[in-house]
């Protein structure tokens, strides 16, 4: 196996990790903390579409919270 393609493997197993890592931060706590303080002086109608876009996607985790669900997902 070329020492390229295996440094390239062990990027994407760390990305991967990094976002399972916050998938699942973002379940266990779905609070919004996109820096909001930063956005709302500048740029009110970013935050807003922001803020909407973040709690749109944290609504589609909401399956993962339901108990019943751990079984098959774990599996």
């Amino acid at each position: 196996m070329p020492r390229f393609l295996e440094v390239a493997a062990i990027v994407v197993l760390a990305i991967d990790l990094v976002g399972v890592a916050v998938l699942i931060a973002l379940v266990a706590a779905p609070r919004p903390s996109l820096g909001s303080s930063r956005l709302s002086g500048r740029w009110p109608t970013l935050q807003r579409r922001a803020l909407t876009a973040f709690e749109t996607f944290v609504h589609g985790l909401d399956g993962i919270r339901t108990p019943s669900h751990i079984l098959p997902l774990l599996a």
